[in-house]
């Protein structure tokens, strides 16, 4: 289930711009076609959306590489030691149970 979710990650962008290209086909759309405002819009939606899937392809093929921590809160979060990711080790619990 999880590779399904990152290949329609990964196509969304595509059929996102096959999508704003036909809706703004006024011979297809008629009156419905989009206007300048929903079109800048959805063109930033998709540029974002394109951003996002090369994100995850770099951090896919080269783990840790796009550490992206520092756009949202401004500084650079330092990465915790492997150790840490364990459930057990380093949780503050008896030396017994790291073990």
């Amino acid at each position: 289930m999880f590779l399904s979710q990152v290949v329609n990650g990964a196509v969304l962008p595509f059929v996102l711009i096959f999508m704003l290209i036909l809706i703004n086909d006024r011979k297809l759309m008629g009156n419905f076609a989009n206007g300048p405002t929903f079109n800048l819009i959805a063109w930033i939606t998709v540029i974002v959306m394109i951003a996002l899937t090369l994100l995850m392809t770099i951090d896919i093929v080269n783990p840790g590489s796009s550490d992206v921590s520092w756009i949202i809160t401004g500084r650079r979060i330092p990465k915790v030691p492997p150790q840490m990711h364990h459930p057990l080790r380093g949780a503050g619990l008896s030396s017994e149970l790291q073990k």
